[in-house]
């Protein structure tokens, strides 16, 4: 008998314990049945950064529907607002057809970029797929090698490194200036630890004669993917920030002959610290040296 009472409080427990899961399990709805004709969306699929070097490229990105059964058009949106892309913004599908391919021509020029959002209307998406991306799109200049570079980095205590310099082919600008850039200098510089692999470049403008005219990029952009920490920051110090019209005793850049100097703005996004860098465009320098004078011959001694 003793051996029952407890074998049913086992089962009254139980029991318990599930009629307590069950009174607080939440309630299955279903989802309600989509009622639009096409159901569309987006492949997740598709690519999300182009890095174009030609005019005029293309790229596709592939719109999907539910219903098939029959025909139907659908209009694509996008954020473009400057006439950056063209494209014909209406997918046709004919009866029976699941996919379509938008294909859409990229009209930037050289050095320009643009965050194209690609939209399926609300009212024709499913809510079982995706229906918008944003593609990331650059058209880049083709860079010439120009020699070498030892860089000094006041930033980083002085450290040196030797580093590409390229040239922009395709750069023209009013004034005649040439556009120039330091191919991964922190990379080099700090052997990979706060910048940790090729890609984020410094670009300049010089003159005919190869003289420091600007930088080419103004405001924030990244030199760093791992850079370090301000005491309080809670944001590595990647970027550099080039505003010489409000902060021109911090931002300068000048050259004699083929060294140049350059003080800017080190930031995390928000607090402000100085770098001074530096570099002597070692080989292939383009522009005429000061002649060094040949030292005096000793003069004979009196006899």
């Amino acid at each position: 008998m003793k051996t029952n009472k407890i074998i049913l409080a086992g089962l009254m427990a139980v029991g318990m314990f599930f009629a307590a899961c069950n009174e607080n399990a939440p309630v299955y709805e279903p989802a309600q049945p989509e009622t639009n004709e096409i159901q569309a969306y987006i492949y997740n699929t598709t690519v999300t950064s182009y890095q174009f070097t030609e005019l005029n490229s293309a790229f596709p990105v592939v719109i999907g529907r539910n219903v098939t059964d029959v025909a139907a058009n659908l209009t694509i949106l996008t954020n473009d607002t400057v006439g950056a892309f063209e494209m014909d913004s209406v997918v046709s599908f004919a009866a029976g057809q699941e996919v379509d391919t938008l294909w859409i021509t990229c009209k930037l020029g050289y050095g320009e970029s643009y965050a194209l959002t690609i939209d399926v209307p609300e009212e024709y998406a499913t809510a079982y797929g995706q229906p918008t991306v944003t593609v990331n799109v650059l058209v880049d200049f083709t860079w010439l090698p120009s020699g070498v570079v030892v860089y000094q980095s006041g930033f980083w205590g002085g450290a040196q490194a030797k580093l590409p310099i390229e040239q922009a082919k395709e750069y023209t600008d009013a004034n005649g200036n040439l556009l120039y850039r330091l191919n991964s200098p922190y990379y080099y510089v700090t052997q990979g630890a706060k910048c940790t692999k090729p890609g984020l470049h410094v670009q300049f403008l010089l003159d005919k004669d190869y003289n420091a005219v600007d930088m080419f990029d103004y405001g924030f952009f990244p030199v760093q993917d791992n850079g370090p920490f301000f005491t309080d920051g809670t944001a590595p110090i990647n970027y550099m920030y080039w505003d010489p019209i409000n902060y021109g005793q911090y931002c300068t850049f000048t050259n004699e002959a083929n060294v140049y100097v350059l003080n800017i703005i080190f930031s995390d996004g928000s607090g402000l610290t100085l770098g001074a860098e530096a570099w002597q465009w070692a080989e292939g320098y383009p522009g005429e040296l000061p002649e060094v004078e040949e030292p005096a011959e000793p003069a004979e001694p009196a006899e």
